[in-house]
């Protein structure tokens, strides 16, 4: 059976999955409190490069990451697939005003990623059309990060009143 992911990567999340254990107290903790549907023996061996044959489920990552309230192994695997995760909440108290420039820079960010990977679908090459869509999607996407400069700017030096 020919396989996706290496001896080595499946190691390295059994690893990162003790970590999760861990941040969580520990096996035993786990189980006294009923945080997800398995044992300690099975979380010991989800976490034992040993045991390569014996991976931890989903749904026993989700319960554990979410009462770490770090998502430990997903943040791995998402690493190893070229990609970062960002979390979408945000503190209740955040600036409005900045929140909404997050959102527009999220947005202007991943259009320039969508056309640089429209355009290097074809041939893995830039020609010069899709170079003027993507100059396109990158100046506005300058343009939010110029206007959250600004903001942020104005925080960093308010002015002060009285003075020219």
């Amino acid at each position: 059976m020919s396989r996706n992911t290496t001896r080595e990567q499946r190691e390295t999340l059994q690893v990162y999955f003790k970590d999760l254990v861990s941040a969580n107290g520990g096996t035993h903790r786990i189980e006294h409190h009923d945080i997800t549907r398995v044992k300690k023996s099975n979380l010991s061996d989800y976490g034992n490069i040993n045991r390569p044959d014996i991976n931890a489920p989903n749904d026993v990552i989700l319960d554990l990451e979410l009462a770490a309230g770090d998502p430990i192994v997903t943040r791995e695997i998402a690493r190893m697939q070229g990609y970062a995760l960002m979390q979408m909440r945000f503190n209740q108290d955040i600036d409005p005003a900045v929140a909404g420039y997050l959102a527009k820079v999220g947005k202007e960010v991943a259009d320039v990623f969508a056309e640089v990977g429209h355009a290097m679908a074809d041939n893995g090459q830039i020609d010069p059309d899709e170079a003027l869509r993507i100059g396109k999607e990158l100046d506005e996407a300058i343009d939010v990060l110029v206007q959250l400069r600004g903001y942020v700017k104005q925080i960093e030096t308010p002015t002060k009143k009285g003075c020219t």
